[in-house]
C-alpha cells in the first residue's frame, strides 16, 4: 500500500517548501522510500491527482470550528463552506477572522474544535505565529476540488484517502515533551533528538501505538536529522498516521465514527477523545 506524510505551508517557496514522505505499507513495515520537497502549490496539486490507491496524512487543519461557523452563518456542510471559503482573497479572508475575532471576549477569540480540544493542537482560526489558519486557507479548497476520498469532511469510493495529520502527537509518543526543531528553542541544535526519533522508530516504539515500525536507507535517514526545521521529519512522522489509519484495527481509534464531519477530525490512534 501507498502511504504519503506531507507537511503543509501557506505559501511554498524554495526556503520553505511542501515537504512529503513517500512510503511504503506491508506487513506491518513502513518503507520511506522517498523525500519530495515541492516550492508551490503546483507540485502538491499535482500529488493530489496520482493516480491509483494511497492515504495520506497531510498537516494542516481541513475544517474550521462549528463556533465559527454557526456565527458566520456559513453552510453547515464541509464540501459548501469549503467552497465560501474558496471563492474569497486571502486578504478577505483574513479580515474577516480577525474583525469576528476582534468581537470575542478575551479568551475566546480563538475556538477550537473537537478534536483540537483532544489532541492539544492549537485552533485552526490562528493567522499568526503559527499560521494554521491561512494553511486551512490554502489547503483545504485544494482538497475540494480535488477527486479525492477526505475523511470524515467528504469521503467518496476513490481509492485515493486523505486524512488530517498532526505531526506533534507522534512526537509525544516518541519523545514526550523534547523540542526537536531547532527554531523553537533559539536555534539551538535539535539534531539529537531527531536522530533519537527515528532510532526509536526503527527499534519498534511505534508498534503498539501505531501497529508499525519504520523503515529508511541511512541518505534518507541523514536528510531527515540535517533538516533543522524539521519539516521532513513531520512528513515522516504524517505518514506514521497515515500508516496506522490504512491498518484496519487503527482506523476507528484514528477517528471515530462521532467525528464531526463539518470539523474535521485529526486521525491518530493514540489520544483520548
Amino acid at each position: 500500500m501507498r502511504v504519503f506524510g506531507i507537511d503543509f505551508t501557506s505559501a511554498p517557496r524554495a526556503a520553505k517548501p511542501i515537504t512529503c514522505a513517500v512510503c511504503e505499507l506491508a506487513a506491518g513495515k513502513l518503507v520511506v522510500e522517498e523525500l519530495h520537497s515541492w516550492s508551490s502549490f503546483a507540485g502538491f496539486e499535482a500529488f493530489l491527482a496520482t493516480p491509483g490507491r494511497w492515504t495520506a496524512a497531510i498537516d494542516f487543519p481541513f475544517g474550521q470550528p462549528r463556533q465559527l461557523i454557526q456565527a458566520l452563518g456559513w453552510p453547515e456542510q464541509w464540501s459548501e463552506y469549503v467552497r465560501l471559503v474558496g471563492s474569497l482573497t486571502k486578504l478577505e479572508f483574513v479580515e474577516l477572522i480577525d474583525h469576528y475575532r476582534e468581537q470575542q471576549p478575551v479568551g475566546d477569540k480563538h475556538h477550537l474544535r473537537a478534536s483540537d480540544k483532544c489532541a492539544g493542537s492549537c485552533s485552526p482560526m490562528m493567522l499568526y505565529g503559527v499560521p494554521v489558519g491561512k494553511m486551512f486557507f490554502a489547503g483545504a479548497p485544494r482538497l475540494l476540488e480535488a477527486d479525492v476520498s477526505i475523511v470524515p469532511c467528504r469521503p467518496n469510493n476513490t481509492g485515493r484517502t486523505v486524512i488530517e495529520g498532526y505531526p506533534a502527537l507522534v512526537a509525544r509518543n516518541l519523545v514526550g515533551d523534547k523540542k526537536y526543531k531547532s527554531e523553537q528553542v533559539n536555534g539551538s541544535d535539535r539534531s539529537g533528538v531527531r536522530a533519537q526519533m527515528l532510532q526509536r522508530c526503527q527499534i519498534g516504539a511505534l508498534r503498539i501505538a501505531y501497529g508499525i515500525s519504520l523503515r529508511c536507507t541511512a541518505d534518507i535517514r541523514q536528510r531527515v536529522i540535517a533538516d533543522t526545521k524539521g519539516d521532513l521529519l513531520d512528513a515522516v512522522m504524517c505518514a506514521v498516521q497515515a500508516a496506522a489509519f490504512h491498518l484496519p484495527h487503527c482506523r476507528n481509534a484514528s477517528i471515530p465514527p462521532s467525528a464531526d464531519a463539518v470539523e474535521g477530525w485529526i486521525a491518530d490512534p493514540t489520544y483520548d477523545y
